[in-house]
């Protein structure tokens, strides 16, 4: 097994971008994904699946996020252990990850499609949308495991060094994505339902591909079926690294619910403006989203190989390239925001309160071009719970009870409730400062070893 040495060798930039750029293409072409669906049903489709499309995808990002907490684990820890060059170790890793992503979706499957009608209610899903939301939730069930084998396999490819492979399977799944929302939404007349199935067999495509590439060309080292189990040392690994972020991203989104819940209630026009915003911000969130999976492998690659002040170099760096994508875009979106609404919706009363929504919502791309680069960096310290702390912190305490206010107040407009999002990330900036000054002082980040 050859560990990625770029990763520990070249220059940090060029590395960082080489790392990167795959991995914010294959993000790109997973927020094509939403896009489309997005795209399709505007304007083949009614309001109705548009909001109903909104509501589901959200409740699926709630789980797929938080079980992504766990695959960033893996990915951190076969980035130190790719590192070290720990042959035995990945394979424990790998063979770890085959049970434990295999057993928890299909556990979630089932108490989402016992419990769907429930969780519809529950999100105050305004009732011309109540069956479109309803059937996009029920198909996009069945395709969990497929999902979250797709971002495992993604996952453990970075980890080992290489963002390439998951850019062509994404690839893949996003150009059927494509072919299907089509011939379902527009030619069979399915909405919602037909949007979620486009999705649903895109990703069993993808993620069969990447199982017999995995079968014909190997991973590098030795991978044999008594490595398929539960390494208990390994799984307390990814469990250390992985727990808080799931945690947290579980936390975060159910936030996210909590305040499109609430908008909600203020009608259906108001329901599809939040998914047309929700689409366009998780574009402008690409890079850093990138950036912060290159981060995360890069450091941990460099944490695993003695260099320290190297990893805090990638971070500082993927910051910067971050930033350079995220202040325009919000920029943009202040001055020109009507232009990107008005091509996913041409409905009046949708494009004036999308606009008004990301006028302000579109700053948070900056608060997260840092912090995401900051939490990338302390996980692969293996200091993911602050990560943690501090968004939750400023999640419950600054942007759920900002929003919830201001949505309950009368003649408040969508301008106001996007203030929320950016000013919990401007919370999150500064304790992240703080605690990384704490640590620079304390002399921890000199000392950072795989052991930490």
């Amino acid at each position: 097994m050859e560990r990625n040495e770029s990763l520990v060798k070249a220059g940090v930039a060029g590395a960082l971008v080489r790392f990167a750029a795959p991995v914010m293409l294959a993000n790109i072409l997973q927020v094509i994904y939403f896009l489309t669906d997005l795209l399709i049903l505007g304007n083949f489709a009614t309001t109705a699946d548009v909001s109903g499309a909104t509501i589901g995808s959200q409740i699926m990002l709630f789980v797929t996020l938080g079980l992504n907490g766990l695959i960033i684990g893996l990915t951190v820890t076969l980035g130190q252990l790719s590192g070290s060059k720990n042959e035995k170790g990945l394979s424990a890793a790998i063979g770890t990850a085959i049970p434990l992503f295999s057993v928890i979706p299909i556990v979630i499957t089932i108490l989402l499609f016992i419990f769907n009608r429930q969780i519809i209610s529950l999100m105050r899903t305004p009732p011309e949308a109540v069956e479109a939301a309803s059937s996009f939730l029920r198909i996009s069930t069945f395709g969990l495991i497929f999902a979250v084998g797709f971002n495992v396999v993604g996952g453990m490819f970075r980890g080992l060094g290489n963002s390439k492979l998951p850019l062509l399977f994404m690839a893949i799944s996003s150009s059927l994505n494509i072919v299907l929302a089509l011939i379902f939404v527009r030619n069979l007349n399915m909405g919602a339902g037909g949007a979620a199935a486009a999705t649903v067999i895109a990703q069993a495509v993808s993620f069969l591909c990447a199982l017999l590439y995995i079968k014909r060309k190997g991973l590098g080292f030795s991978l044999s079926r008594a490595n398929i189990r539960i390494d208990k040392p390994v799984l307390a690994q990814i469990v250390r690294v992985g727990a808080p972020i799931s945690l947290q991203e579980i936390l975060v989104t159910f936030s996210f619910l909590l305040i499109t819940a609430a908008i909600n209630s203020m009608g259906v026009d108001a329901s599809a403006a939040v998914g047309v915003v929700e689409r366009l911000i998780m574009t402008f969130m690409m890079p850093p989203i990138a950036m912060s999976s290159a981060v995360a492998a890069m450091s941990s690659h460099n944490i695993g190989a003695g260099e320290p002040r190297r990893a805090e170099k990638c971070m500082w760096t993927g910051m910067l390239i971050s930033l350079a994508f995220a202040i325009p875009a919000a920029v943009f979106s202040w001055f020109g925001g009507s232009i990107l609404v008005s091509i996913f919706n041409n409905e009046p009363n949708v494009v004036h309160n999308a606009t008004l929504y990301l006028r302000t919502y579109a700053f948070d791309a900056i608060g997260v071009a840092v912090v995401f680069l900051f939490n990338a960096f302390f996980s692969s310290l293996n200091r993911s719970v602050f990560a943690m702390v501090h968004s939750l912190f400023t999640t419950f305490v600054i942007r759920v009870p900002i929003a919830l206010l201001l949505a309950r107040t009368p003649g408040i407009t969508l301008f106001s409730i996007g203030l929320a999002a950016p000013l919990a990330s401007l919370g999150s900036m500064i304790i992240c400062f703080v605690y990384f000054i704490y640590l620079k002082r304390k002399g921890t980040l000199v000392h950072m070893s795989t052991a930490t």
